[in-house]
């Protein structure tokens, strides 16, 4: 087996033998993930899945059930592979494509007007395209709380009962992420983290597009990032164990602005001067999962927003 692409972070850490071994920790029909003794996260992906931090993407694989991967399973890193021990099966990293998982700033940007315009349609496709029943829904009564979110008002989407238990919670969290609220927002965090089914919990996929969206649309605007990573390093100081590993993982890339290839590319279409393939991104990211696109890209549409707002108030 080859590997097609592998992020360049594993590729570093493999090289300088920080990364030595890893367990199977769980094995699905397009990705595999690995835990290594350190509580790294990395992820083995079929060849036509969108690349994310620290995963590894492999030629002609197609599910890895066939595979025989179990949970468990001991894998060897190398520099020229990785060998999976319990199956004598090696994949050929040496020549595989290197992929940089970190923030791309240098695009040409967007006039404002044209952001704000996005961003508004992206907010009528997730009401219309959105699978609602993770966070989706709760954002359409964000209004009902904030005036900052008064654009929502004729898009009310009643809640499930789960969703009402979760609902004040997650204001408050909207509240302290609006008023970059350093000393209650990681208390927030943690009180809807891990909310919802699956390996990425549904509020947990949306706090991801919220940081992602951030950090890119504070720099679009050419204010201070650094300011934006302090906010995301409170949001996730006290995640650990609060919720799934392979969301911990995902929640503490977010935090710095990285992200998969889709996430990312949708992002700077959101912002660059063209954006053509707005739609096609988010027909993308939809996908992801049952409801992980929908509350991803519910945190995308969130997170651009107070940025916005914040701007206009000359914040």
């Amino acid at each position: 087996m080859k590997a097609l692409v592998i992020c360049n972070k594993i590729k570093i850490a493999i090289n300088e033998k920080k990364v030595t071994e890893g367990v199977v920790h769980s094995v699905f029909h397009n990705a595999c993930n690995i835990v290594t003794p350190d509580g790294k996260l990395i992820t083995l992906l079929t060849e036509e899945k969108s690349m994310f931090p620290y995963s590894v993407r492999i030629k002609g694989c197609n599910n890895f059930y066939t595979i025989g991967l179990e949970q468990g399973m001991l894998l060897k890193f190398h520099k020229e592979n990785i060998t999976l021990l319990n199956l004598a099966l090696s994949i050929e990293i040496k020549d595989a494509e290197v992929w940089n998982c970190q923030t791309i700033f240098t695009y040409e940007k967007a006039e404002i007007k044209d952001v704000y315009n996005r961003k508004d349609y992206i907010g009528k496709y997730i009401y219309k395209q959105g699978k609602l029943e993770g966070v989706g829904a709760l954002i359409f009564n964000l209004s009902n709380e904030y005036s900052l979110f008064n654009s929502l008002d004729d898009k009310k989407v009643p809640l499930s009962k789960h969703q009402q238990f979760i609902f004040k919670r997650f204001c408050k969290f909207i509240e302290t992420v609006i008023n970059y609220d350093l000393l209650n927002i990681s208390k927030a965090t943690t009180d809807i983290i891990g909310f919802g089914p699956g390996l990425t919990p549904s509020t947990d996929d949306f706090i991801s597009g919220l940081m992602m969206a951030l950090v890119y649309v504070t720099d679009y605007l050419n204010k201070d990032v650094n300011d934006v990573f302090k906010i995301n390093s409170y949001i996730i100081r006290d995640i650990s164990s609060k919720t799934t590993t392979i969301s911990e993982s995902m929640l503490k890339f977010a935090a710095k602005g990285e992200t998969s290839e889709t996430v990312r590319h949708l992002l700077i279409e959101i912002l660059n001067k063209d954006g053509l393939k707005l739609n096609s991104y988010l027909e993308e990211l939809l996908n992801f999962g049952d409801t992980s696109g929908t509350d991803i890209l519910s945190g995308i549409f969130i997170g651009s927003l107070i940025v916005l707002k914040k701007i206009e108030k000359g914040g």
